[in-house]
């Protein structure tokens, strides 16, 4: 019997009591237009490519934050079964590369090459500065595959929902036929289609505390809420629904319907 995302008796974590008082826009662009920039704004850039190399190369034993690189790191094992001694990956919306760097702390017995795919404002940064044997950086899916070829597991981690079409995104990755795909950090809506704004400050992006003489501020970015239904029948066309948790970095209510965070292992259908 085929799994489902629906049941709120089975998946307890759709229900949450935090309200958010979140504006809803009639489309993505005019979203776009009222927060003045997306995740291509500079100063995300530059916060989150200090915050990187702060981290990677004068911090010896990070903490390692069980959401998302658990799931990560269980889907690179699984695709390493049957003795494949090298794993490929395609990291949708993977900032400058810390979700390689954090598994590589953890699997240290196979070998795993690495695609970043991320803004254009994102790769000219990183690929300058983050030099690690493994990690490439690319602008788009179809760079990414023409730098690796075929790709073991497909993972993105809090960035299918920023995209103009998380429909249109999640077809996309699914196409790369990848037998394993990571799905972190994906809002799981129970209203309809919704297109709002998600509020944070510069200071929250990357990880570890803000870097030196930068002022901190708010950031808006749109941000797209997909039913969960929706979802569903994207995501269990090709592919079917391992194990999942809850993501503890999202839980809210935008009226009446639930917004929570989930952490989605899913394995490919041999048809």
């Amino acid at each position: 019997m085929q799994k489902t995302l629906q049941s709120k008796s089975r998946y307890p974590y759709l229900e949450v009591k935090m309200f958010t008082t979140a504006t809803a826009f009639p489309s993505y662009q005019e979203a776009l237009e009222f927060c003045g920039s997306n995740y291509s704004d500079n100063d995300i850039v530059d916060v989150v490519l200090k915050k990187t190399l702060e981290f990677i190369y004068t911090n010896p034993k990070p903490i390692l934050d069980p959401d998302p690189i658990c799931i990560i790191a269980i889907a690179i094992m699984k695709a390493s079964q049957n003795g494949k001694k090298t794993v490929t990956v395609l990291d949708f919306g993977g900032a400058c590369g810390l979700h390689f760097y954090l598994v590589k702390k953890i699997i240290k017995d196979i070998d795993i090459k690495w695609v970043v795919v991320e803004t254009e404002e994102m790769i000219c940064a990183a690929k300058e500065t983050i030099k690690m044997d493994g990690l490439f950086f690319s602008s788009s899916i179809n760079e990414a595959i023409n730098i690796i070829g075929t790709f073991d597991v497909v993972h993105a981690s809090g960035s299918v929902q920023y995209t103009p079409s998380p429909e249109e995104t999640l077809e996309n990755l699914i196409e790369v036929a990848a037998p394993i795909m990571a799905i972190n950090r994906l809002p799981l809506f129970t209203g309809e289609r919704t297109v709002t704004v998600n509020t944070s400050k510069l200071s929250q992006h990357g990880p570890g505390p803000m870097p030196a003489n930068i002022k901190d501020r708010e950031i808006r970015v749109p941000v797209t809420l997909v039913n969960v239904g929706e979802l569903e029948k994207i995501l269990l066309n090709k592919y079917s629904l391992e194990s999942h948790f809850s993501s503890k970095n999202m839980g809210a209510k935008l009226g009446e319907h639930s917004i929570v965070g989930a952490n989605l292992l899913l394995k490919r259908k041999n048809n």
